[in-house]
């Protein structure tokens, strides 16, 4: 999904009584599908806030669960920090009421002129026809697709994912393009652009015995000692990484998938997928694909790492500016960080990144 603008901390101040006039549009637009249909509800913790999710019609509720499945609370009473509205038009007949812009008038990735400062923050995906709201004031989302159907490999991997990272950033968590794993409460992340081998190392771990926390991007809060928080239970795996890791086959979610494209795999229904709700950063991790067998794990200078996580992270979450790159800075100053030579032997891979973990 495009994103444009993150929220600033005023997300966090006093909610608004009276919302933007675009996002009553908004709400009322929702309520009309709901009442053309059946409204359901999830509820999710995610990096210590609740998420309530309610649906106009059902279409959209299997692109939400399934990723987000170990984020589901049984806890669906109280007040939400975080409240999305999800409907498609062609099962409700609903449309979003889309700005008169045109497609070509739209900002870099997706900005919709007008409407990408606070207290609102609005995207529109080109590839899918999906639109994405964020009224800060309210913390309240919107998520508006024409067809399910059209939904890309990367929206129906990370659903919600330019919301989570507009909602969390104004609460002090930044959103960063990265694998993790775990064990014991501490994470690693694994840094690098795409291609550099995080999805086979985070995966290769996992079938190791360490928790997958993360495929592609990962929630960081806190500071002098990061968190890793998990977000999505998905990862996916181009055909010679899945050759190289053929027990996640039973895991795929696109069997009918183009040659070319990625296998999308369900990682929400095995044990070793549900991690806590945080773990405490313990290093960065730069995987690089090359010859050999055997991995090799150097120490690198923090800028290096920088370099690593920054270009992607700003690029993919796009309107993260200054802030977000001095959030990426004191992410690499509060750990060692280490290159990784991936070499062919998978098993070592994952001993090498659990090495840098407590033991079980």
């Amino acid at each position: 999904m495009t994103t444009a603008g993150p929220p600033s901390a005023s997300s966090t101040g006093p909610r608004d009584a009276r919302p933007p006039a675009f996002v009553r549009q908004l709400d009322e637009a929702f309520a009309r599908a709901a009442a053309a249909t059946r409204e359901y509800t999830l509820t999710l913790r995610i990096a210590g806030q609740t998420v309530r999710i309610l649906f106009a019609g059902d279409a959209l509720v299997p692109f939400v669960r399934g990723p987000l499945a170990p984020r589901l609370s049984a806890n669906g009473t109280g007040p939400p920090d975080l409240t999305v509205r999800v409907w498609d038009a062609r099962t409700t007949d609903v449309s979003a009421p889309l700005p008169p812009e045109t497609p070509s008038a739209f900002g870099p990735h997706g900005a919709i002129p007008g409407y990408t400062a606070e207290p609102v923050l609005a995207a529109y995906s080109l590839a899918s026809g999906a639109l994405s709201v964020f009224d800060a004031g309210s913390a309240t989302g919107f998520f508006w697709v024409r067809n399910e159907k059209d939904l890309t490999l990367h929206e129906l991997g990370a659903p919600l994912l330019s919301l989570f990272g507009w909602f969390f950033r104004g609460r002090g968590t930044q959103l960063v393009h990265s694998a993790a794993v775990g064990r014991g409460g501490q994470a690693v992340l694994l840094a690098g652009p795409g291609g550099s081998g995080k999805s086979t190392t985070a995966l290769a771990c996992l079938e190791g015995g360490l928790e997958h926390l993360a495929d592609d991007y990962a929630l960081v809060s806190g500071a002098p000692r990061p968190v890793v928080h998990p977000l999505h239970a998905t990862a996916k795996l181009n055909a010679d990484s899945l050759a190289r890791l053929p027990r996640f086959a039973r895991n795929i979610r696109n069997p009918d998938r183009e040659p070319a494209e990625k296998a999308l795999l369900d990682l929400g229904r095995p044990a070793a997928a549900r991690a806590a709700d945080g773990a405490t950063l313990r290093a960065v991790v730069l995987p690089r694909v090359g010859a050999g067998s055997a991995p090799l794990l150097t120490p690198i200078a923090p800028g290096e790492a920088l370099r690593a996580l920054a270009p992607s992270t700003m690029f993919q979450m796009a309107g993260a500016g200054a802030s977000t790159f001095t959030s990426l800075g004191a992410l690499v100053k509060a750990v060692p960080a280490f290159r990784l030579d991936l070499g062919s032997d998978l098993p070592a891979v994952a001993a090498s990144v659990g090495s840098l973990l407590p033991p079980a």
